[in-house]
């Protein structure tokens, strides 16, 4: 008898709503750096010409038009960006990203306080979760996935500087940033003498190619960003 309980408690649970164990869900860290590899950009003097911070990707999703479920017992889905906080088997959970592109959830005057969105893997169907657990639901919410990038509190955001050109001599600044505050001591000015054949400069890892440069500005691309300098949680 038991193992038959045991064999039809999958088909109970669908039936009857069993909750499942979520897990939380931990972004990838990844090095992001302006500008593209590759783009041509141009720099005034005293211009950052590349900076490279370590960033937090998490998976998410946009909401592109406001939803409302039911008037009083509802919610209100405003438009904006979503992220993801972890998932279950059948769900994934997101709350409002942080800052002005986040959306945000209003509940009606009958309704809890928000507490989180599930989306059903198998049939996209939205839901606002309230404090207590009860649910108001969009069937075909209008969404788009993407992603949702922010800076590493506490990384380290490396910068190089357009300092100008005198003569066939290229002046570059180095400077090193922690939570907005410089790093003095990892501060650096560097000197390049450009070359007929090749204007190739190169400095921790990063490379960039000189496409014309004059004492007042410098047109570039980047080569290769600065050596991987990934936080680890």
């Amino acid at each position: 008898m038991k193992s038959i309980l045991l064999s039809l408690l999958p088909f109970l649970c669908l039936l009857l709503g069993c909750q499942t164990t979520s897990i939380p869900y931990s972004p990838s860290l990844v090095d992001g750096s302006k500008p593209e590899l590759g783009k041509v950009t141009t720099a005034s003097v005293g211009d950052n010409i590349v900076v490279q911070q370590t960033i937090e990707r998490y998976e998410a999703f946009t909401l592109t038009k406001r939803k409302n479920t039911a008037p009083l017992s509802g919610y209100t889905f405003h438009p904006g960006v979503y992220v993801k906080i972890g998932e279950s088997q059948r769900f994934e959970y997101f709350i409002p990203a942080p800052g002005p592109e986040g959306g945000h959830i209003v509940p009606g005057s009958m309704t809890g306080p928000f507490k989180k969105l599930s989306l059903n893997k198998s049939t996209g169907k939205l839901c606002a979760i309230s404090s207590d657990t009860t649910q108001s639901c969009l069937e075909n919410p209008p969404l788009v996935r993407n992603t949702y990038e922010r800076d590493v509190p506490g990384s380290i955001q490396q910068v190089l500087v357009y300092n100008g050109r005198i003569g066939n001599t290229l002046h570059i600044g180095y400077r090193e940033f922690t939570n907005d505050q410089a790093r003095p001591a990892f501060s650096n000015e560097v000197v390049y003498e450009l070359m007929d054949k090749t204007n190739i400069i190169r400095y921790k890892g990063c490379e960039i190619e000189v496409i014309n440069a004059s004492n007042q500005e410098m047109e570039y691309r980047v080569l290769k960003n600065f050596s991987p300098s990934v936080m680890k949680r």
